[in-house]
């Protein structure tokens, strides 16, 4: 399996919540380790089996990302953070097109 691009990341993610007709209030992307970026996108209806979904959809591409739900006290075992806030976002570890 190869990481995928930030790109593939937030098109895989953009076309799912079109396809399902759910909104996002917003992206980011921030450095990680290693050389990875972790792309957010805020979803307040973000469920762990909507990141399955979404993680399954780019392993059909023979892509990963990690994909992940944090918020509403998900924890993020990749950070090591809890998150107990208002939101619930997708994140996924990526790499960066340069």
């Amino acid at each position: 399996m190869q990481v995928a691009t930030t790109i593939q990341f937030r098109n895989t993610v953009r076309k799912y919540m079109a396809k399902k007709g759910l909104r996002c209030w917003g992206s980011y992307t921030n450095p990680s380790t290693k050389g990875h970026r972790t792309v957010g996108f805020m979803i307040t209806s973000a469920t762990p089996e909507m990141a399955a979904k979404i993680e399954k959809k780019l392993n059909k591409k023979g892509l990963t990302a990690q994909t992940r739900c944090t918020g509403e006290g998900y924890s993020d075992s990749l950070s090591g953070c809890f998150y107990g806030g208002a939101h619930t976002y997708i994140r996924g570890t990526c790499v960066f097109v340069k």
